[in-house]
């Protein structure tokens, strides 16, 4: 009787903001990583850092009447602070330099933005969601570094390389089909590291940044794990514990949460 090979199960894993946030529980989401890589190369999908988003909102609005600072300024540098923080705690060396560098790289961008809104007075739904989505992108350096730390050879994959969006921005959806065709080309290839992909949010037509909404990196981890084993779609449009429990025992595709 003739078999359909089965393809090579990767595991998808998200990594959530609570977690990122305290050390002692950062380290034990890289002991899992590890073990998940003894059989193939994960791919993981990281929230931003416990509050992180709410913060950034808050960035947004106007300073005070009367203040002589803009309202964002504090903001910036606890922000900024709190990642270097975690950071200081798990890594060291090279990774920690590298890191480091990018942390700079996203704070001068997310600092031109607020500056722009400032100066407008206003900021539209698309530079809304390009100041949240700095979150996760602060996140994924962060947990590089720790994996790089413990041995793990690791790279950041922005969000708009490898899922695509669609609807209005704030509230946008996944496009699935044109996630799959993209997360397939970037990361399906043999003996690439771990690609640590910042959640909560996708590409747009035009390469910016689009907020997923509610429980946006939970979606993004069940549409990798969907894409990158060859599942219909549709399968990826529960949520990522609820993908796991279903393909329990049956092969591919696999996306675990890892906290919150």
């Amino acid at each position: 009787m003739h078999r359909t090979p089965r393809l090579p199960c990767v595991p998808v894993l998200r990594i959530g903001g609570n977690r990122l946030s305290e050390p002692g529980l950062l380290h034990g989401a890289v002991q899992q990583v590890r073990a998940a890589a003894e059989a193939s190369s994960p791919v993981v999908v990281v929230a931003a850092l416990r509050g992180v988003e709410p913060a950034l909102e808050r960035m947004l609005r106007p300073a005070p009447a009367g203040s002589r600072e803009r309202g964002f300024e504090a903001g910036l540098d606890e922000l900024h602070a709190r990642h270097v923080t975690v950071l200081e705690a798990v890594a060291a060396g090279r990774p920690l330099r590298v890191a480091r560098e990018d942390f700079a790289r996203q704070m001068r961008r997310l600092r031109v933005r607020l500056e722009h809104a400032a100066d407008q007075g206003e900021i539209d739904s698309e530079g809304r969601d390009e100041v949240v989505a700095a979150g996760g992108r602060l996140a994924a350096p962060l947990f590089v570094a720790a994996l790089a730390a413990a041995g793990l050879e690791a790279e950041v994959v922005d969000a708009i390389e490898v899922l695509q969006s669609h609807g209005p921005p704030g509230s946008s959806d996944l496009d699935l089909a044109a996630t799959a065709a993209l997360a397939r080309a970037r990361l399906l290839r043999p003996g690439a590291p771990v690609a640590v992909v910042p959640g909560g949010l996708a590409g747009d037509e035009r390469g910016g940044a689009r907020r997923l909404g509610p429980r946006g990196s939970a979606r993004a981890a069940a549409a990798l794990a969907a894409a990158l084993n060859r599942v219909d779609p549709a399968e990826a449009r529960g949520p990522a514990p609820a993908l796991e429990a279903r393909w329990n025992g049956a092969g591919p595709p696999r996306s675990h949460a890892a906290g919150r």
